[in-house]
């Protein structure tokens, strides 16, 4: 899913002690949006009914395709069986929450703005159009932790053209 509708947070423990270090914790929420999930379901089925078509699967009997020309011999490992072929939402969703993960391209952590918005209008922004953060000095973010949504390029590229920016 290159780009996702769920989107994780940042937050800071709640600390007892001012000598206590300060952690962030990173929650990801993978396929908290329905439209995630739907979308990754509709990918799969249309990779199951390309895979399964005459023309690629096989006989296993004649080792060819519906054409009579040799083809691939489609066998599902995963989610397969294990999950019910995931026929169903409900079982591709248990499946998914157990298996799917990221690709390492998190972004988007410290939306930029003007303090009191962010690009998506979910709450204040942490840094300003010039990459500086709001409220310290001297302290910029140049990484694709200020981006809005996931890019569809390489991420280490766009992530270079803001730090040269910066």
């Amino acid at each position: 899913l290159v780009n996702p509708a769920s989107r994780g947070q940042v937050v800071f423990q709640q600390i007892d002690k001012p000598s206590q270090t300060l952690l962030p914790e990173l929650d990801l929420r993978y396929f908290s949006s329905s439209k995630d999930i739907q979308s990754m379901f509709n990918g799969m089925n249309t990779a199951r009914k390309i895979m399964t078509a005459g023309t690629i699967n096989i006989n296993i009997n004649t080792n060819k395709n519906s054409n009579n020309e040799p083809g691939l011999k489609y066998i599902e490992v995963i989610p397969g069986p294990l999950f019910g072929y995931s026929a169903t939402i409900e079982s591709f969703i248990s499946y998914a929450r157990l298996f799917l993960g990221t690709y390492y391209h998190i972004s988007g952590t410290c939306a930029m703005g003007n303090g009191c918005e962010t690009n998506n209008g979910t709450g204040s922004s942490v840094v300003d159009d010039k990459l500086c953060v709001h409220g310290v000095s001297n302290l910029r973010i140049a990484d694709a932790s200020v981006f809005p949504h996931i890019p569809t390029a390489p991420t280490s590229a766009t992530a270079m053209v803001v730090g040269v920016a910066a």
